[in-house]
């Protein structure tokens, strides 16, 4: 048998309350283990991220539903609905698993303190893959005692990915525990993928910046292929401790022929994240998507990577070139004590705010559907809420002092440096009435054509995944942090077709935001 461990500690399926089950503080019910009866979750101080709507949906929301798109239909007509009821009725069934980060349990419900993160399943395994047969896979434990083969069943879309492609890899599966005791493969993970081990390491400030403008050169030519690319642009040093907190900058591009993207501007999503090295010399890796209601039912909020890019029956790595940026650099990492109770943690703060937009997108600020557009999409939202961080950092430095001969002087300074040249990117030309509101936890004011306008040019750095990714990663370069580059490249995708335009799946460059 193989042996199976836990993704996380505690890993369970969300349930949307019927409307006479709810109470004021949003509590949903959670269902740990497949024969386990429910319980209660509350997301405590939930509130607290003003991100509680009601729920009415408007001609733009049926039509996003007519084309295609999922929609959170049954909290349609809800009053102040919750960021977790938001998150348990995402979808048309509560097939939504979530691992919760440090619940406390009462005797009668689980408390949590900060969003749930969407996994793909709660147990994982290291597998050689011996065969593949359809939906199935032969697989035995990888190691030393190496286990007896056992065929698994998987959830894979064989339209888009090809198990054959892993026969003879080790790879990480990701699996389900099912009620007749089967387990059902949701997510894989290739060994070498997220592995902290550089193909390629690039040393010295010019060596990285022009190694980063190049990262996208070779994709036509390395389909199903991985990479990983670590730049240090102060020289060759010790990098990335097991633990420590690391921002990660997602990047996914396209693909032109039958099945892509037909046009000549084509698809590409950015989003902020966090990663951490494990003791396994991995990196665990969650992203939080700001993500506009889809056909493909992919939920805006944290998300880990195996439910988001591995994920076997919505995951990107086998369509699309990703490029994930892991940074490390210690004016992010430590927790700022200003004294009288005073804090500051970069990851907290970031956190609270992306999650605060997350929840907008999962209703649509109240008629249910976040529809992507130049104005509103992925990449400028993300900024948005990373700018409110940017923000609360420059009105630290305006009302704290931190003296010299401080332990945390060089790495504060370090940090509102940072914070400036991040705002040079966010907006440059000053930034619009939605985004100043958005930090200051107003009220979000509807722009009219003339506004969306200004707001596009006003905050045009963000508006192209690509560029906004590659901007943010070269003022962390010059402030001397170092990133290690994870790229999957259609990864297990189905074979490559020859037709009159191209190659299938021929990747190509994100310039359109997702």
């Amino acid at each position: 048998m193989i042996s199976f461990q836990p993704t996380a500690p505690h890993v369970g399926r969300l349930i949307l309350p019927r409307p006479e089950e709810r109470t004021p503080e949003g509590r949903v019910w959670i269902q740990m283990a497949e024969k386990d009866e429910p319980v209660p979750l509350v997301w405590e101080n939930s509130a607290e991220l003003g991100a509680t709507q009601d729920v009415f949906f408007s001609s733009k929301t049926e039509q996003a539903k007519s084309g295609g798109n999922c929609i959170p239909e049954r909290l349609k007509d809800w009053r102040s609905v919750t960021p977790l009821e938001s998150l348990a009725g995402a979808r048309a069934q509560d097939s939504l698993l979530v691992s919760l980060p440090s619940p406390a349990w009462d005797g009668k419900r689980y408390v949590i303190q900060a969003a749930p993160t969407e996994v793909s399943a709660s147990e994982k395994a290291p597998v050689q893959v011996l065969a593949a047969e359809g939906k199935r896979m032969l697989v035995s434990e990888w190691g030393p005692e190496k286990s007896e083969p056992v065929w698994l069943n998987t959830e894979a879309r064989l339209e888009k990915t090809d198990l054959q492609r892993f026969v003879g890899q080790k790879v990480w599966i990701y699996a389900q525990p099912q009620a007749n005791g089967e387990k059902l493969v949701t997510g894989l993970r290739p060994q070498e993928v997220l592995h902290f081990s550089a193909d390629q390491t690039h040393t010295g400030l010019k060596n990285c910046q022009t190694a980063l403008n190049h990262l996208w050169d070779s994709l036509p030519n390395t389909m199903n292929e991985s990479h990983r690319v670590l730049l240090q642009p102060q020289g060759a040093r010790p990098a990335f401790q097991v633990g420590q907190d690391l921002l990660a900058l997602h990047l996914f591009g396209s693909y032109q022929g039958p099945g892509g993207d037909a046009s000549p501007v084509v698809g590409g999503h950015f989003a902020y994240g966090k990663a951490r090295l494990n003791s396994e010399k991995d990196f665990d890796l969650s992203y939080h998507q700001v993500y506009g209601h889809n056909p493909n039912d992919i939920v805006a909020g944290k998300v880990s990577w195996d439910a988001y890019t591995g994920g076997l029956d919505r995951g990107w790595m086998y369509t699309r070139p990703v490029t994930d940026m892991l940074i490390d650099h210690p004016a992010l990492q430590r927790t700022y004590d200003f004294g009288g109770g005073m804090k500051f943690n970069f990851f907290q703060t970031m956190e609270v705010e992306l999650e605060r937009m997350e929840a907008r997108y999962r209703v649509g600020d109240g008629d249910g559907i976040a529809v992507v557009t130049p104005r509103t999409n992925c990449s400028q939202d993300s900024a948005n809420a990373l700018f409110a961080v940017t923000q609360r950092i420059l009105e630290l430095d305006r009302t704290v002092a931190v003296y010299p001969g401080e332990s945390q002087y060089k790495d504060f300074r370090e940090l509102v440096a940072i914070a400036e040249d991040l705002q040079k990117i966010y907006a440059p030309l000053g930034a619009p009435a939605t985004w100043a509101a958005n930090a200051q936890r107003l009220p979000i004011p509807v722009p009219g054509p003339v506004s969306r306008v200004l707001q596009v040019l006003s905050t045009y750095q963000t508006v192209l995944p690509r560029d906004h990714q590659e901007r943010v990663a070269q003022v962390m370069l010059r402030h001397g942090a170092q990133i290690f580059i994870q790229q999957t490249n259609c990864v297990g995708a189905a074979p490559v077709v020859e037709t009159p335009h191209g190659p299938h799946r021929l990747p190509s460059l994100p310039v359109w935001p997702g």
